[in-house]
């Protein structure tokens, strides 16, 4: 049983092209660690017992050179893979994040109404602003949001990723908008009347 399961996924999962690219792919391979371990395993036992049986000393000896020897191995590759995908400075670029919510909750009226992408997460769990999702704004919707914010005499704040100001800014929610602030590459701006 164990050696169907193990080979459907590897079939299935071979010519997956994301697999490898980045460490949150790994969710559609996590269900078969705990088999794949298993698996692992036994063939390391049925090995070792064959091994044991023609020479016990000398394929002790063999045994702990080859165990040593993987192990280093299996070290190596992750070492030079968790560099090559970032995913011990994970923590560092996602403090941003908080950063972010920090200097906006310092910066701009609790009553503001924010229009966000990247950062509405951390906004919506940790802030206490009205969010604005930007992918759901176009150019239709725009003067209706603005127009609703404005008779409320509430501010219109972007807090924008920097790959998002562009798309946002000009075709999303056209307008006057002022660079308020910025934190990494996190943006902040505010619609001027």
């Amino acid at each position: 049983m164990i050696a169907v399961v193990v080979s459907t996924y590897i079939v299935f999962y071979s010519f997956y092209e994301y697999t490898h690219a980045d460490w949150w792919y790994l969710r559609f391979i996590l269900p078969i660690g705990p088999l794949l371990l298993v698996g692992s395993l036994l063939v390391v036992r049925e090995i070792l017992s064959r091994v044991a049986s023609v020479n016990a000393r000398r394929s002790t000896t063999m045994i702990n050179v080859a165990a040593i020897g993987c192990i280093v191995l299996v070290g190596f590759v992750n070492w030079r893979e968790s560099r090559k995908l970032h995913a011990m400075s994970v923590g560092k670029a996602e403090l941003k994040y908080q950063r972010g919510n920090a200097w906006l909750l310092e910066h701009i009226p609790r009553d503001s109404v924010v229009v966000a992408t990247e950062l509405t997460g951390a906004l919506f769990y940790h802030t206490p602003f009205t969010l604005v999702r930007s992918e759901y704004i176009n150019p239709e919707l725009a003067p209706i949001l603005c127009e609703a914010v404005r008779s409320e005499h509430r501010p219109l704040i972007a807090a924008l990723a920097s790959w998002e100001v562009s798309e946002v800014l000009k075709k999303r929610v056209p307008g006057t908008w002022t660079k308020i602030g910025a934190v990494q590459d996190l943006t902040f701006w505010k619609l001027e009347d």
